[in-house]
């Protein structure tokens, strides 16, 4: 039976969910091309689109003359069929457990958590160069990833702040973008090709195989899916 909405309770939406200052104008609402979510933009910091996403949105925020510190939002199509709350979160675990082999030396926490009404995975990881936190929601047939990245302890402290304000004023929209079933086709493929690269990267090559299957599975004849077979098979 396919599931239409994900753990969520109904957004009150339009702008009640952000800041009395954003509603006066005070300050800048963004908004992605696709009605994906909402969110206020840090006050002076600097945005980077990414044009050639079409299906899925991103973008991505910078303060000035800092540009290893990033507030970024991948917004797209939910993975078919969807998972549940908890189903989700066990495959987190098994990703974070294979992020810990391949990378000792990280330190990373795995939490459930609550973003207003809505159910949210919280992932931490703290490594030598890189501070990062990630907050995964589902809702709406859409899964919206919410990093923030800094170089370090002290401008992830620096920004702290920045960041909080942000997922406060963070709104999942409904009746966004809708997505013909091509779309969903190569958003599915997308998928496993990320999944099966991040697998590769991380050393565990049968996983990769397996997500590379899965992608073939979906379209047998993506050229990109059958060399990274090829390759893994080797």
């Amino acid at each position: 039976m396919q599931r239409h909405l994900v753990w969520a309770v109904p957004t009150i939406l339009a702008t009640a969910g952000l800041s009395q200052s954003a509603a006066q104008g005070q300050a800048s609402v963004y908004t992605d091309r696709n009605r994906y979510f909402l969110s206020i933009q840090p006050p002076d910091w600097q945005r980077e689109d990414y044009p050639s996403e079409q299906i899925r949105s991103k973008v991505a925020f910078h303060p000035p003359q800092e540009p290893g510190v990033t507030i970024s939002v991948i917004a797209g199509p939910a993975p078919d069929p969807i998972p549940t709350f908890d189903e989700w979160y066990r495959q987190r675990e098994q990703r974070v457990a294979e992020f810990g082999r391949r990378f000792p030396n990280a330190r990373s926490v795995l939490k459930k958590s609550k973003l207003g009404v809505h159910s949210t995975i919280v992932w931490n990881t703290s490594m030598p160069g890189n501070e990062q936190e990630v907050l995964l929601l589902m809702i709406w047939r859409v899964q919206h990833t919410v990093s923030y990245d800094a170089p370090g302890p002290e401008a992830l402290r620096k920004h702290r702040a920045a960041f909080d304000k942000f997922l406060g004023n963070f709104v999942p929209l409904e009746g966004g973008r809708q997505f013909s079933e091509q779309e969903l086709t190569q958003a599915r493929v997308a998928s496993k090709k990320a999944m099966a690269k991040s697998s590769e990267a991380m050393g565990d090559r049968p996983a990769a195989l397996a997500f590379v299957n899965e992608g073939l599975g979906i379209d047998p004849h993506d050229p990109e899916l059958q060399q990274m077979k090829h390759r893994l098979m080797r």
